[in-house]
């Protein structure tokens, strides 16, 4: 994930930073921040910033490829950061194939981080909601269907708590050399760390 034609207005003094604008490009949609940081000798003693980004396309979470709009905030201390926002989900594909006995036998192993460094990432604490009505499509080799997504992601960044919904509207399954027409179908998503979904 790169941001790129990243083009702005920093001002320093004595002991503070201020992005007075800034705006760059990712995934075909644009990013713009604003905030800043208090500053402690080159330390960031303290930090605010504001991402609003419109129509940005990234390969979030693995395996899949969600168009969002969405509004960030990283803020708090570097031993204490905060990632809050709310993601306006436009479209959001999965197309890779599913094994379902690697999907039932598969347990909460894999995290958002996956190296040991130390980085603000890594330390941040996360709560974001992401909703999108119609907007999560599944296409592979046993599922051919359209679903709206109301999730809260919450807790450490490197092993975060995903919980609420997701409502399929319509589609297809195939199961055992058999098709399902799909009338409904939900998901929930119990808000406890390592719970199974129902």
């Amino acid at each position: 994930v790169t941001v790129a034609n990243v083009v702005g207005r920093v001002r320093f003094n004595s002991n503070q930073v201020q992005i007075e604008s800034m705006k760059g490009t990712l995934g075909g949609g644009t990013l713009t921040a604003s905030g800043g940081a208090l500053l402690d000798g080159f330390s960031l003693s303290k930090f605010a910033i504001s991402v609003h980004g419109n129509d940005v396309t990234v390969p979030l979470p693995p395996g899949f490829r969600t168009t969002t709009d969405g509004d960030l905030e990283v803020k708090g201390t570097l031993r204490d950061p905060w990632i809050t926002g709310t993601l306006n989900l436009r479209h959001v594909e999965y197309t890779q194939d599913i094994e379902l006995a690697d999907l039932i036998n598969r347990r909460h192993d894999a995290t958002l981080s996956e190296s040991g460094t130390e980085s603000l990432l890594a330390q941040a604490h996360i709560d974001i909601r992401a909703e999108g009505r119609n907007a999560l499509f599944v296409r592979n080799n046993i599922a051919d269907l359209v679903a709206s997504v109301s999730l809260r992601l919450s807790g450490e960044y490197d092993n975060p708590i995903i919980s609420g919904r997701i409502t399929a509207t319509s589609g297809t399954l195939t199961f055992r050399n058999d098709r399902y027409e799909l009338a409904r179908g939900l998901v929930e998503l119990p808000f406890r760390p390592n719970a199974d979904p129902v």
